[in-house]
């Protein structure tokens, strides 16, 4: 089974299963469903996607539509598949409501693992959005679904919650004088409530990092700087 047609498979679950009310809580204020006897549309925001799909009830066909203003067309069907999975199993857990603070990957289960693996993605980050600055990436993070943190005290600070639950949010600091730049990937602290799998999270991260730097790259015409991709 190929991706495209893994995510399919995912989504004629969700649709066949699942209401309005369900999708809404889980894909935010962005998220619309309309169900007829014979058809279902749902169009949500997956990261830069803007997505559009209409099910078949009678036949079992899906079909889809979708604009980006980022291109890179090639992530799309991870990104539906990934996002298909985890709506899947956070439909049937249900919604949570966003706690106070947040957490670092090594605090959640089997975290520890994956600290190898935060730092590439991290690397990654600081060499290519160095010299990134917070009107940019107010722009960018409009694009991407996300927000800008204006109370930061990093040079920028973009937070993105792409399904309920799972709440990102990346820290930048550019360099200065001697210091070197630095980032930080941190998480809402109801992540901890949904048990999503490491490899969920970790899957969740880095394609958000990728488009977020696709996307910087796109709007500011900028070139990479060391690595034209993360996965180098």
């Amino acid at each position: 089974m190929d991706l495209r047609q893994a995510w399919e498979k995912e989504f004629k679950a969700i649709l066949e299963r699942f209401g309005p009310t369900n999708l809404t809580k889980l894909l935010g204020e962005r998220c619309s469903l309309h169900r007829t006897d014979d058809s279902v549309q749902l169009n949500f925001k997956a990261l830069d996607f803007d997505i559009a799909m209409k099910y078949d009830v009678n036949k079992g066909n899906l079909d889809m539509s979708y604009e980006t203003k980022v291109g890179s067309e090639r992530d799309l069907s991870h990104i539906l598949f990934l996002h298909g999975k985890i709506l899947n199993r956070r439909l049937k857990l249900g919604a949570v409501d966003k706690e106070p603070g947040f957490v670092g990957i090594i605090e959640l289960p089997g975290g520890i693992g994956a600290k190898a693996y935060e730092n590439r993605v991290r690397s990654y980050l600081i060499n290519e959005m160095e010299g990134s600055t917070k009107d940019e990436m107010k722009r960018i993070s409009e694009i991407m679904g996300g927000s800008l943190d204006e109370s930061s005290k990093a040079d920028w600070a973009i937070e993105t919650e792409p399904i309920n639950g799972v709440r990102i949010m990346i820290l930048y600091w550019n360099s200065e004088e001697e210091l070197p730049g630095s980032a930080s990937i941190i998480y809402g602290a109801e992540i901890s409530k949904i048990n999503l799998p490491m490899e969920d999270i970790k899957a969740l991260t880095e394609i958000f990092v990728k488009r977020l730097v696709d996307c910087y790259r796109k709007v500011t015409g900028r070139s990479p700087k060391k690595w034209a991709s993360l996965y180098r």
